[in-house]
């Protein structure tokens, strides 16, 4: 349930209105920062950062020459209130966009990790002088579990962004906006997948 604000350890997360009584599909959808803090307060540090691992949210990555910048999660030993924005995202959690656009390609694969590739072919003339190659690493998540997220990131596009958006794609998205203190300007970006194997 959602009043609006949620107490943790004398200080307050807030949503911008009160969204009620919801399930955990509809939490997602409205991004609701009650929700994710009292979930985060349910599973606790340890829980948190396990997950984390597992899903390699904040762990550099390599792919076409490159190397990316790791994101960091700060848990150790935090009170509940960083521990409740930490859970909706915030706090002084960083992932960086290749990571994040990496694990939704494993959510959009059935839970298996790959590697994302910038440039998908070279040609000189007619000829082909590389094409990448789609590389598949280990499982981060069980099939049911990716199938799942799978739907609420479609019923996201669905209900609050907008199919009309997509066009004809079957999109699935979630967006993301990070508020920084006394600063009225936001962090935001957007990721997905299309459920359509052409593209």
């Amino acid at each position: 349930h959602c009043s609006g604000k949620v107490e943790f350890g004398g200080n307050w997360v807030r949503c911008e209105v009160a969204h009620g009584t919801m399930d955990l599909k509809t939490a997602f959808a409205r991004s609701c920062n009650c929700t994710f803090g009292q979930i985060g307060q349910m599973l606790g540090e340890e829980t948190l950062l396990e997950c984390i691992t597992q899903f390699g949210l904040t762990r550099s990555m390599s792919f076409d020459g490159i190397t990316t910048e790791a994101g960091s999660v700060e848990l150790d030993g935090v009170g509940p209130l960083a521990l409740a924005w930490s859970a909706v995202g915030q706090h002084k959690d960083q992932i960086n966009p290749a990571g994040f656009l990496a694990f939704l390609s494993a959510i959009a694969r059935g839970g298996v990790e790959v590697s994302p590739y910038i440039v998908q072919s070279v040609s000189i003339g007619a000829d082909t002088t590389y094409n990448a190659q789609t590389r598949e690493g280990k499982r981060i998540m069980s099939v049911t579990t990716a199938e799942t997220i799978q739907a609420y990131l479609r019923n996201n596009v669905l209900t609050v962004y907008g199919p009309e958006k997509f066009g004809i794609l079957p999109a699935c998205g979630k967006s993301g906006t990070a508020e920084i203190d006394g600063d009225r300007k936001s962090n935001a970006l957007f990721t997905g997948f299309v459920q359509d194997e052409t593209y």
